[in-house]
């Protein structure tokens, strides 16, 4: 059997397209409906925390203690649940986009809540916190300061507008 080598490098290009085409398939696939169900509770249970956490502080003669500590937690769940108010999976429940403005608007209003108004206020909160050690959230690089993401996330909530646009607007 005589094989020409035009017929060998279209052999070749096939193989070469079907192994691209899986690749490119695996890493960009789409999330399973369990994987996004658990986006959806994973959001929604920081969503509840935000929400019942700033209701609290609202009435400072509840819970004074223990709330600001609880905000910051809560504050750095949004960052490392940011990914999450990006994503939009379709009809889930009662799910809806949310947008990158309302998650710095959240992390605005949770800042001022505790009287975080700096970055270096936020480096201070959590260094006495403990909180950014690798045991719990690993949120400083190899050199001790704190990860770029983390600077920029908390920098973009402090330029947050006080009020959301679409609630100046009614909706």
């Amino acid at each position: 059997m005589r094989f020409r080598l035009s017929t060998l490098l279209l052999i070749t290009a096939c193989i070469a397209l079907a192994i691209g085409w899986s690749v490119d398939r695996y890493t960009h696939r789409v999330p399973s409906y369990e994987e996004r169900l658990a986006d959806h509770a994973r959001l929604a249970g920081t969503l509840v925390d935000v929400s019942r956490l700033h209701q609290f502080s609202d009435h400072p003669q509840g819970y004074i203690n223990r709330v600001p500590d609880m905000l910051f937690v809560v504050f750095i769940d949004l960052f490392r649940n940011r990914g999450l108010f990006a994503r939009t999976y379709g009809p889930i429940g009662n799910s809806r986009h949310i947008d990158d403005a309302t998650l710095h608007w959240l992390g605005n209003e949770t800042l001022r809540r505790i009287d975080i108004t700096t970055l270096s206020d936020f480096e201070a909160e959590l260094t006495a916190s403990g909180l950014g050690t690798p045991q719990y959230y690993d949120l400083y690089t190899t050199d001790g300061s704190l990860k770029p993401e983390l600077a920029k996330f908390v920098s973009e909530c402090f330029k947050a507008p006080d009020v959301l646009p679409a609630m100046k607007d009614g909706g």
